[in-house]
């Protein structure tokens, strides 16, 4: 598996991981019950495993790091108060299916810049 990147790494690099990371084919369903996996920390590895090993084609590594991904957006939106499942139901299903940018990362010098 490849490196983790850096805050701060070439977008170009953030590019190719996110082609990886889109590769993952989630349904909604299936991107809810990993969420549910994880959410439940005390979800044994054999369980989380057994979630990664349905996508025979991609790597387990790569399974987890695009759940985590979504898991993440749709965990920022619920800490500002949004639920998008109700509130935006179609943005939920791209957060959940669709691709991922690097601008879903919003780690680059020009979000940080534009946060503060």
């Amino acid at each position: 598996m490849e490196p983790l990147l850096e805050e701060g790494a070439p977008y170009a690099e953030w590019q190719h991981a996110c082609a990886a990371l889109n590769k993952v084919p989630f349904t909604v369903d299936d991107a809810e019950e990993g969420f549910g996996l994880i959410r439940n920390a005390g979800s044994s590895v054999r369980t989380i495993a057994g979630f990664a090993a349905r996508y025979q084609d991609v790597a387990p590594e790569l399974v987890l790091a695009s759940l985590r991904a979504r898991f993440n957006l749709v965990a920022e939106a619920e800490d500002c108060g949004v639920d998008l499942k109700a509130q935006s139901p179609n943005i939920y299903r791209k957060m959940l299916t669709g691709p991922l940018t690097p601008e879903d990362f919003s780690i680059f010098p020009a979000f940080v810049d534009a946060e503060d």
